[in-house]
């Protein structure tokens, strides 16, 4: 059975993630665009306004873009790793909120 590789968008804003020692730099860039390369697999992340795009290429079963709603939000960094050590990677996108509300942190899948 083929498997497909498992997007798991992270949102993160101020808030620690418990288990991963990631560091994450927290300065605005509204023109981010960014590839990540796992084995044969890559993954072209970009802000566009208000909107994430997630391109994947090269995966077994299904290459669509991805679209999410990020209003309110920013890219700030994108990381790649096999969060469940099942072979197959995890794309991690890491938001800032714009408000001065208090940070908040969601998962969108």
């Amino acid at each position: 059975m083929f498997k497909l590789v498992k997007f798991l968008v992270i949102v993160c804003c101020f808030v620690a993630i418990s288990g991963l020692n990631l560091a994450v730099s927290f300065a605005q860039n509204p023109n981010f665009n960014q590839v990540l390369y796992w084995d044969n697999y890559s993954f072209s992340i970009k802000e566009d306004g208000d909107k994430l795009i997630i391109k994947p290429k090269n995966l077994a079963i299904v290459n669509r873009k991805e679209v999410h709603d990020i209003v309110g939000y920013t890219v700030n960094d994108v990381q790649i790793a096999d969060l469940n050590d099942d072979g197959y990677p995890e794309v991690l996108v890491y938001l800032t909120i714009l408000s001065k509300k208090s940070p908040t942190s969601k998962v969108v899948r």
